[in-house]
């Protein structure tokens, strides 16, 4: 478990799904078992989900995108694949 670590990107792969992150400094961490961001869902979608994978994610952009207040609360577990 990494805590205080900057991550650029959650890092995925075909047919395997999250498989780890890039921090901001290079680094690249491995993850057998998937990512828990505490980054809030809107910035864990947007902005270290890889582009290419926000299609099978468009309802819950959509709806965190509609929400009208802050959804600090929300923690994202990524490990599908």
């Amino acid at each position: 478990m990494l805590v205080k670590s900057r991550v650029q990107q959650i890092l995925m792969e075909e047919g395997r799904g999250v498989v780890g992150v890039r921090l901001a400094n290079g680094d690249l961490i491995r993850s057998k078992c998937g990512v828990v961001s505490d980054a809030g869902i809107y910035s864990t979608i947007q902005n270290l989900l890889p582009v290419e994978n926000h299609g099978p994610l468009k309802s819950l952009i959509d709806a965190v995108g509609k929400s009208s207040g802050g959804i600090s609360h929300a923690t994202s577990f990524a490990s599908w694949g």
